[in-house]
């Protein structure tokens, strides 16, 4: 699964005021399934003036009580998911492609193994 989170930042204006820059984030597709040895392509967009730079990080997680996604602190995901590039710089209206790849690991356990990717 990809994720992407909306960002606010502050702009400083002269004199010291300070009022909040628009940025916001489209990913596409924003869901992606892959077997062992497959990559996809996601795109990322940004909008509003600010130039965004952004990391791209694998983590776990799973679905609580109510069906809500949690990530989780283990990097089960880390070993067999990988992103690149790891971070881009983009400003408002530029378009950045991802290549997300699973790895095929020896050792993996039988069943799906569910991660995100994380914009920050």
């Amino acid at each position: 699964m990809i994720a992407a989170v909306t960002l606010a930042t502050a702009a400083v204006f002269a004199g010291g005021t300070v009022a909040p820059a628009h940025i916001a984030l489209s990913v596409s597709p924003a869901h992606v399934a892959l077997d062992a040895g497959e990559s996809a392509t996601v795109k990322v967009t940004a909008t509003g003036a600010a130039r965004l730079v952004l990391r791209a990080g694998v983590a776990g997680f799973t679905l609580g009580m109510h069906g809500q996604p949690q990530i989780m602190a283990e990097r089960d995901a880390g070993a067999w998911l990988a992103v690149a590039p790891h971070s881009v710089a983009l400003l408002g209206g530029r378009v950045a492609s991802l290549v997300v790849t699973a790895h095929r690991l020896s050792n993996a356990r039988p069943g799906d193994h569910s991660a995100i990717v994380l914009l920050t």
